[in-house]
């Protein structure tokens, strides 16, 4: 059955199925030229699923894509080509300025080596002159010591006088010896060294003593007795007494270097020490004498010697008092002493060099008592030496043998360097008694 009403006349059915009637079209109007027909559009597509892209699209898309990997591909090989190579160059770079600064290194290695083999060459030099100046300059500070004889006032080498009898009294006190060697301080003027030394039988008893000339002040500084051995001063170096160990009895004569005798055949028992004046003990330490100093006294030898040979001959002893007497022998119970002997003179042509007179150049020994003590004086008016023992030598009272008196001189010499040596005994006996 038809739906909805029929239609009027003059009207356009409606279309079929229900759908909207059209409206009505106005017909032409006349003599108008009939319209081109107008293209229907198409009817709006039913809205559908997205459709994937056409295949036109898609390889254009595909082209661009795979252009732009190869650009890509291209522009990162040219990139990589250019690290590459810049890589490269900088690593040739940093290989050549390596090598460069490591052949640098070693050159300048090898030029501190030989610069260290230079300086320790030079430090070797150095210290080869240093040592052969120090040689050459050793010994040159030395003050050398004043020997003293019989000499009652001894002139310093600054001038001053001192009284050797003042010095002995204040420094031996109440002892008995003689003053053998003295040293003046060059940093103290006033201060002196002293050797001094005292004889009984075969012991010696060395002494050394600082004096000061102002105070009039000893004070001693070493001591030691010896059995036939003496210690002398030679020297102050500095602070250090340079003293000397010798045989009582060793004479080397007026031009012999004392600082070369160590050693030497004609003696034994010599030895060189040096004594810290400023120490609070009295310790010795052996020393050696300076090459330098050595040398330097030697010269002053070969001076010496060539003086005394210009000058030469014998210390002459024109007389003797006494010339050596007998007592006859008498009853051995009973009996007294002539004349004993205490005291022994010798006149000799010249006067002697005071220098020389001391008791190691003058001993007296008697074959009962040993080394006699004794006192030395020398008479320049009558160029007398009077010898006088403190205990005067007497006949054995149980032996008819005399007794002998020995008179031994040595190193003696005379202002004209004229020196002698000699020995002279004397023999005392018993007298019958009265």
């Amino acid at each position: 059955m038809p739906n909805g009403p029929a239609p009027t006349p003059g009207q356009t059915p409606p279309p079929p199925g229900g759908a909207p009637p059209k409206a009505p079209q106005t017909p032409p109007p006349l003599n108008k030229p009939p319209e081109s027909p107008k293209q229907q559009a198409p009817p709006a597509p039913m809205p559908t699923k997205p459709q994937a892209k056409s295949g036109g699209a898609l390889k254009t898309i595909l082209f661009a894509a795979i252009g732009f990997i190869l650009g890509a591909a291209i522009a990162g090989g040219g990139i990589y080509f250019w690290l590459n190579t810049s890589i490269s160059a900088l690593q040739n770079q940093y290989t050549q300025e390596k090598s460069n600064l490591e052949a640098q290194v070693s050159n300048a290695e090898q030029l501190a080596a030989t610069a260290q083999s230079e300086l320790t060459t030079l430090q070797t030099e150095l210290d080869e002159l240093k040592a052969e100046l120090e040689k050459q300059t050793a010994g040159a500070d030395i003050v050398d010591a004043m020997r003293i004889g019989s000499e009652k006032i001894v002139t310093l080498d600054d001038g001053t006088s001192i009284t050797v009898s003042e010095v002995l009294t204040v420094a031996l006190e109440d002892k008995e010896g003689a003053i053998t060697s003295i040293v003046q301080s060059e940093t103290d003027p006033t201060l002196l060294y002293v050797g001094i030394v005292s004889v009984t039988g075969n012991t010696v008893d060395s002494a050394i003593y600082s004096y000061n000339t102002d105070t009039e002040k000893a004070a001693s500084l070493f001591e030691e007795s010896l059995t036939e051995s003496e210690y002398l001063i030679l020297g102050l170096d500095g602070d250090n007494l340079i003293l000397l160990k010798q045989p009582m009895d060793y004479s080397p004569g007026p031009c012999a270097n004392m600082w070369d005798i160590a050693g030497k055949a004609d003696v034994s028992g010599v030895e060189y020490y040096t004594l810290d004046t400023t120490a609070d003990t009295e310790e010795l330490i052996p020393y050696t004498v300076p090459e330098n100093k050595i040398k330097l006294e030697d010269e002053k030898t070969k001076v010496c010697s060539e003086d005394q040979a210009s000058k030469g001959g014998d210390l002459k002893i024109v007389k003797r008092i006494p010339q050596g007497y007998y007592q006859e022998k008498g009853d051995l119970t009973e009996f007294e002493v002539q004349n004993p002997l205490k005291t022994i003179s010798l006149y000799f042509e010249n006067e002697l060099d005071e220098k020389t007179i001391n008791e190691k150049n003058v001993q007296v020994k008697s074959s009962t008592g040993g080394e006699a003590k004794r006192t030395i004086e020398f008479d320049t008016n009558e160029k007398k030496l009077v010898i006088t023992v403190s205990d005067p030598i007497v006949p054995a009272k149980a032996t008819e043998e005399p007794v002998k008196v020995t008179v031994t001189l040595t190193g003696l010499e005379d202002t004209e360097g004229n020196s002698l040596k000699g020995t002279y005994e004397y023999y005392i006996d018993l007298k019958e008694a009265s």
